[in-house]
C-alpha cells in the first residue's frame, strides 16, 4: 500500500485511518513492584504439542514436539534487574565494550527512529540505523536514558550479554522448543496470532503497533514504543509479553530457513534440546521468538507464538530483550504454579 502511495507522512495516515494519533489510556501495569523486588518464575509442564507455522518461509511446517518440564520468568528481564547484575559482578555489555573499539562489529545496536514520512518500505534505513552510542543504559544512543524506566524491559543487549545474566542466576536462555511451549500452552493470543486477536476487538492483548508502519502507531493497545513489563494480560499459564513488546532471545543458533522442519526435541533432564540435518549452515545468529512494539498487520505479522527470525550474533536492537528459564524440579502436576526468587546471584 505504501510503495504505492510513495511519500507519505503521519498527518496523512492518520486522516486515512480516522485516528487521532494519540495513545489511549494504558492498561494496567503489574510490572513495577514484580520488577524490583523478585525475580518470579511460573513452572510451565512438559509435554508435547505442535511446534511451527506455516504462515512465513522458515516457519513451517508444523510438527510435533516433546519437551520436558521447566521454570520461565513470568515476564521479561527489566532494566532494574539487570542493573543489579552489573552492580553485583562489573560486566560490561559488548555495546560498552565495543565503544572503546570502534572497528569492532560486535555490540553495535540498531535504533528504530520512527519516521514523519517515507518514500516506500522498502529501504528499512528510513527508520533503522546502527547507533555506536547506544547501550542498555541508554538504548537509543545520546540524549537517552532508562532513568524512571526501571520496570520496563532492558534492551540493546546481545545474545552473550542475556547468556551471561542468566548464567549468574544458574539458569539458561529458553530453548526456541521451551520458548514456544510456553507461549502456546494456555495461550490466549498465541496460537491465532495477534493480527486475529486485533481483529476481533481486542486492543489490549499484547503491545504491537496500530496504525501504517513506520509513520503512524495511534497507540490503541495502551502504548505507542515499548511498554513496562506486565502491562498486558498473562496467558493462561500466568506469563506476562510472550507475544508482542519485545522480541525474545534464545539459546538456539539460527540455521537458515529449513531449520525449523528439521529441528527434533528430546525429554532429558536438561529440558528440550533440538538438532538439525547434517548440511544446515549455520548464519552466526540466534533465534529471536514473539514479535515487538513494531509489529503491524499490515508489514511486519510477527506478532506470534510460531514467528521466528535471526538475530547476528554481536547486534544488539532497540526492540529485542529477553527472559530466562530454569530446569530446576518444580511442581509438575500444577499449571501456573509460581514462586519468586531473590534476583541477586540465584
Amino acid at each position: 500500500m505504501l510503495g504505492a502511495l510513495g511519500v507519505l507522512g503521519a498527518v496523512e495516515v492518520a486522516s486515512m485511518l480516522g485516528v487521532s494519533g494519540t495513545a489511549g489510556p494504558a492498561p494496567h501495569c503489574a510490572g513495577g513492584p514484580l520488577a524490583s523486588a523478585t525475580s518470579e518464575m511460573v513452572w510451565v509442564p512438559g509435554g508435547a504439542f505442535e511446534m511451527g507455522d506455516p504462515l512465513e518461509p522458515g516457519e513451517a511446517p508444523s510438527r510435533s514436539v516433546e519437551t520436558a518440564g521447566f521454570w520461565m520468568d513470568r515476564t521479561e528481564v527489566t532494566n532494574a534487574q539487570f542493573a543489579r547484575f552489573v552492580q553485583a559482578t562489573g560486566y560490561a555489555t559488548e555495546a560498552e565494550r565495543a565503544q572503546h573499539e570502534q572497528a569492532s562489529r560486535a555490540g553495535v545496536v540498531s535504533v528504530f527512529r520512527q519516521p514523519e514520512s517515507v518514500l516506500g518500505r522498502e529501504d528499512t534505513s528510513q527508520w533503522w540505523s546502527i547507533n555506536r552510542d547506544a547501550t542498555w543504559r541508554k538504548p537509543a544512543g545520546h540524549g537517552s536514558s532508562i532513568e524512571g524506566r526501571e520496570a520496563f524491559p532492558v534492551v540493546a543487549v546481545t545474545h552473550a550479554d542475556a547468556s551471561a545474566y542468566a548464567q549468574w542466576l544458574g539458569r539458561s536462555l529458553p530453548t526456541e522448543i521451551q520458548w514456544e511451549r510456553a507461549a502456546r500452552l494456555g495461550a490466549t493470543a498465541g496460537n491465532v496470532g495477534i493480527e486475529s486477536v486485533n481483529r476481533a476487538g481486542d486492543k489490549t492483548a499484547a503491545n504491537t503497533w496500530q496504525g501504517l508502519f513506520p509513520v503512524l502507531d495511534a497507540g490503541t493497545d495502551g502504548h505507542a514504543g515499548v511498554a513496562p513489563v506486565g502491562c498486558y494480560a498473562p496467558n493462561e499459564m500466568g506469563i506476562h509479553d510472550l507475544i508482542g513488546n519485545v522480541w525474545e532471545l534464545t539459546q538456539d543458533v539460527y540455521r537458515g530457513s529449513s531449520q525449523l522442519g528439521a529441528m527434533i526435541a528430546s525429554t532429558t533432564s536438561a529440558g528440550a534440546m533440538s538438532r538439525s540435518r547434517a548440511g544446515e549452515r549455520e548464519v552466526g545468529a540466534h533465534v529471536i521468538k514473539g514479535g515487538s512494539y513494531l509489529c503491524s498487520e499490515d508489514f511486519c505479522a510477527r506478532a506470534r507464538a510460531g514467528s521466528r527470525q535471526p538475530l547476528e550474533d554481536g547486534m544488539a536492537a532497540v526492540h529485542v530483550g529477553f527472559r530466562t528459564v530454569s530446569v530446576a524440579p518444580g511442581q509438575r502436576s500444577e499449571l501456573g504454579t509460581s514462586k519468586s526468587l531473590v534476583a541477586v546471584g540465584q
